[in-house]
């Protein structure tokens, strides 16, 4: 599971609206519903402290590693960005409105399927206005590829099949990247890059799943 929002304005009235909406969808989470669902319980949790016009926009993801599919919400989000074969391009996805404007209202769940060394990058609008816009995202998530080709990741037989490794990388800050790396017969291996605050790490977390 990921998601990633982005409340609007920059005051407290911002950090608690994205703090009820977080905290509304870890409680969906955790009581095994489905994606769909999730978004619902939290737009309805949003609405209800939300002021008139205040909302939060976001993405919510769940990849199915077995299918190798990205079931995807887009709550009035910036659209993420694909790398595939080596070329970049905007995910198409229906936009439903943001959290907390419309109570009650049902959110899509629109499915995008994955292919080995497929790579997402999720954006907030930070990266597309002002300083940050002048970035070249696409040439950035090209060469962060070729970085994590570098990197190689295995498991122990003595562990358990399933495991986790982590290490750090440089990104640039409001974007979580996320790659599907080369799949062997037995084992499914899954990459989460996540940057937080200007310049700093991002998690990488690898999941190996044995046959």
């Amino acid at each position: 599971h990921l998601s990633m929002t982005d409340a609007m304005g920059h005051t407290m009235d911002a950090a608690l609206l994205a703090t009820v909406l977080v905290g509304g969808l870890r409680n969906a989470r955790r009581r095994g519903v489905e994606l769909a669902e999730q978004a619902r319980l939290a737009n309805d949790a949003l609405a209800e402290q939300a002021g008139e016009g205040q909302f939060v926009t976001g993405l919510l993801v769940r990849i199915d590693l077995a299918s190798a599919t990205a079931g995807i919400i887009n709550a009035g989000h910036p659209p993420p960005l694909l790398l595939r074969a080596g070329q970049v391009e905007h995910v198409r996805l229906d936009a439903d409105p943001p959290f907390g404007l419309l109570p009650g209202r049902d959110y899509r769940v629109q499915a995008l399927p994955l292919e080995v060394d497929d790579r997402l990058m999720f954006v907030t609008d930070g990266m597309l206005e002002r300083d940050a816009a002048r970035m070249n995202i696409a040439a950035f998530l090209t060469a962060a590829r070729a970085c994590t080709h570098a990197r190689r990741y295995s498991t122990s037989p003595r562990r358990s099949s399933r495991q986790a490794a982590a290490s750090y990388a440089t990104t640039p800050r409001r974007c979580v990247s996320i790659g599907i790396a080369a799949r062997p017969a037995t084992a499914t291996q899954f990459r989460v890059q996540i940057a937080k605050g200007h310049s700093i790490n991002s998690a990488v977390l690898c999941a190996h799943e044995a046959g």
